[in-house]
C-alpha cells in the first residue's frame, strides 16, 4: 500500500510517504511559509520514492487542532489530490498522532497555540487503538482539565514552551505527572539506578547480542571492536553487573557524532534512554565539542521523539542511507548545538 500524508497544523511542514514497508519523510521549519514550501517538498518526496500521485492508495492529513491556515492548506491540497485520483482521504487528529509517536500508554499531548494558550488532549492506549480521555481543546493556565488516574506522560511543544503547563501537571518526560494536590498525586516509577562506564573488550559479546536482539540490520561484534580500538568514546549502561545499554560517540575537533545508542528492550520506557543520551551529550561537552550529530530512521518514532525533546534539530535527509526489508530507508540527519 502507498500512502501520502501531510501535516501543516504547527510551525513544521511535514510530509510522509509509505511505500509498502518503506517510509520516506520530508520535514522543515516553515513558520508561515507552508503554502510556499509544501508542493516542492511533495515533489521531492515523490521523486525519492519513485512514485506518482496516481499511484497512491490513500491520502492523510493532520486535522489539528492547530493553525487554521495551516490546516486549511493541508486539507485543501490533500482533498484536491484525492479527488483527482479517486482515492480516499483520512483525517488524523494531530494530538493523537503525537500520542502515537510517544511510545507510551497514557499520554497528554499539548501543542503551543501562542497567546499564552495550548491545544491539549489526553489518550490511553487500548490494544492497537486509543481511547480519548480528554477531547482536544484550547486551554490556558486557568482552564486546564484534570487528568484521571495515574502514570501519564507528556509530549508536544506546549510542554516545551509553557512553564505554567509543565507546572500544572508537574510533567517529567518519560514518567508520571502531578496536578499538585496531595489527593491527586500520581505515584512515580523511579528510574533504575544505573552506572555508566567505558566499554571493555569483555563487554563486546553482550553488546553485540543486545544489538542483534534490537535491530533487523545490526552492527557486528567487529564494528563494536573497531570502535573501541579506534579510541571512540564507547560506553555501556549497567545495572549491577548486567549491561543494559551501550553508546558509541566519535569526536573530531569540535564536533561529535553519535554513531550508535541503544537500551535493551526490557529496560525501555523507563527514562533510561534519555538519561544515557544526556550522559553522552555531557561527554561531548567535556571534549569541548560545539555540536553533536546523529542519524535516525524516519520509522523510529520513539527515537525521533526523544531526540526532539532533547533539542536535536533536523539538518538534512540522507536518501537510502539504511538497509531495509524492502530496499533502503532514508536517514534523518540531526544536530544539537552545545
Amino acid at each position: 500500500m502507498n500512502v501520502l500524508a501531510v501535516e501543516t497544523s504547527s510551525e513544521l511542514c511535514s510530509l510522509a510517504l509509505l511505500r509498502g514497508g518503506e517510509l520516506f519523510v520530508e520535514e522543515a521549519l516553515a513558520e508561515n511559509r507552508h503554502s510556499e514550501m509544501l508542493v516542492p517538498m511533495m515533489r521531492r518526496l515523490l521523486e525519492r520514492a519513485r512514485l506518482s500521485v496516481g499511484q497512491m492508495d490513500a491520502f492523510g492529513f493532520g486535522q489539528g487542532p492547530g493553525s487554521f491556515t495551516g490546516i486549511r492548506i493541508a486539507c485543501g491540497i490533500v482533498q484536491g489530490l484525492a479527488f483527482a485520483s479517486g482515492r480516499p482521504v483520512v483525517p488524523v487528529p494531530s494530538l493523537l498522532a503525537l500520542a502515537e509517536q510517544s511510545n507510551e500508554g497514557r499520554v497528554i499531548a499539548a501543542l503551543d497555540a501562542r497567546m499564552g494558550e495550548a491545544y491539549i488532549a489526553a489518550y490511553a492506549r487500548n490494544g492497537d487503538d486509543w481511547d480519548e480521555v480528554i477531547a482536544p481543546r484550547l486551554a490556558d493556565a486557568n482552564s486546564l482539565p484534570r487528568l484521571p488516574g495515574h502514570s501519564w506522560s507528556a509530549t508536544g511543544s506546549g510542554f516545551d514552551r509553557h512553564a505554567w503547563l509543565r507546572e500544572a501537571y508537574r510533567a517529567r518526560e518519560g514518567g508520571p505527572h502531578h496536578r499538585g494536590k496531595t489527593d491527586e498525586t500520581l505515584s512515580a516509577v523511579p528510574v533504575p539506578q544505573l552506572n555508566y562506564r567505558r566499554m571493555r573488550t569483555a563487554d563486546l559479546a553482550e553488546v553485540a547480542r543486545l544489538e542483534k536482539a534490537l535491530y533487523a540490520f545490526p552492527w557486528s561484534i567487529g564494528n563494536f571492536r573497531d570502535s573501541v580500538n579506534a579510541g571512540y568514546d564507547c560506553w555501556v549502561a549497567s545495572h549491577g553487573e548486567a549491561v543494559i545499554g551501550y553508546a558509541i560517540l566519535m569526536v573530531a575537533l569540535d564536533e561529535a557524532h553519535l554513531l550508535n545508542i541503544a537500551i535493551a528492550a526490557e529496560w525501555q520506557n523507563q527514562g533510561i534512554g534519555r538519561n544515557f543520551l544526556d550522559h553522552m551529550i555531557g561527554i561531548a561537552k567535556e571534549a569541548a565539542c560545539q555540536i553533536v550529530y546523529l542519524e535516525v530512521r524516519p520509522s523510529n518514532l520513539a527515537a525521533r521523539h526523544l531526540y526532539r525533546r532533547m533539542g536535536f534539530q533536523q539538518i538534512a535527509i540522507r536518501p537510502e542511507y539504511y538497509p531495509a526489508v524492502a530496499g533502503r530507508e532514508d536517514a534523518l540527519f540531526l544536530g544539537l548545538t552545545l
